[in-house]
């Protein structure tokens, strides 16, 4: 049983952003190794969540397309309890305190708590503090990807382990760009059972090019949108793990190319 700090927490509404105290950002999140069988030829593969995004800096926009595991931030539960046991803490920014995720700013002090509640969490399957459960992350995905709400029935579920990065690294992210984070990934793996979301998942990664998705995310953005556009990216299982073999342990955030694809480095995460 993991004691709660010795911090007072404030009993005021949960602040937003990094301090002079709350300088760590810390990131958790889930990732899913999703898999299954090419009805076609057999293989193994591995589908990634395609993503374009608009980014805006200096008055200048460009759309970026990356290929990423399935999966996203963990959703707080009782975000006092939290707070009562790790500490004071504040959430990264506006988006992560709407959400409750799992993004937040805390004192480097305590990094170690924060830890042991993870791996307490995840090894019991408690959810009294946040939820590590991949499933409403899969169902929004393959909302965004393919239009259609995934359920159980659909997909074997299994957990994996949890991969921790101790090392800060200042994120990339719009949320906190510039920030020294560490991470905290809980890993799962699901093989996708239904042929007819298999043949929807090929038909999406194939009939897509990265120029597309560009193009749909420019198109997103002019009628209000957020710029965004989605699609699943279908790679053979054995050829990803060979493109990451030299770096997946690498901490630093660098992305690598596969097939003229932009892999986010967090897939090599899900290949371990």
């Amino acid at each position: 049983m993991v004691q709660p700090i010795r911090n007072k927490p404030d009993d005021r509404r949960i602040g937003l952003g990094a301090t002079e105290e709350l300088n760590l950002r810390v990131s958790v999140a889930t990732l899913v190794r999703l898999l299954f069988i090419d009805p076609d030829d057999g293989q193994l593969m591995l589908a990634l969540e395609r993503t374009a995004t608009m980014q805006i800096a200096g008055g200048n926009s460009e759309v970026i397309v990356r290929a990423k595991p399935f999966g996203g931030g963990v959703r707080l539960t009782d975000p006092k309890l939290l707070q009562k046991t790790i500490g004071l803490y504040h959430y990264d920014s506006r988006r992560s305190s709407q959400e409750q995720d799992f993004r937040l700013q805390i004192n480097p002090a305590s990094w170690k708590t924060v830890k042991k509640i993870c791996r307490n969490q995840f090894k019991t399957n408690k959810m009294d503090l946040f939820d590590f459960n991949p499933d409403r992350e899969l169902a929004e995905e393959f909302e965004d990807c393919l239009n259609i709400r995934i359920n159980r029935g659909q997909y074997n579920l299994k957990p994996g382990k949890l991969v921790i990065h101790d090392k800060p690294v200042r994120t990339k992210s719009v949320r906190a760009p510039g920030h020294l984070t560490v991470r905290i990934f809980a890993v799962y793996e699901a093989r996708i059972q239904d042929p007819d979301i298999i043949r929807m998942m090929l038909v999406s990664s194939r009939r897509y090019t990265d120029r597309d998705l560009q193009m749909m995310a420019l198109d997103n953005a002019r009628y209000g949108g957020r710029g965004r556009a989605n699609a699943v990216l279908a790679l053979p299982l054995e050829a990803v793990i060979k493109a990451y073999r030299s770096g997946l342990n690498s901490e630093s955030g660098d992305a690598k190319h596969i097939e003229e694809h932009l892999l986010e480095n967090n897939v090599g995460v899900i290949l371990q």
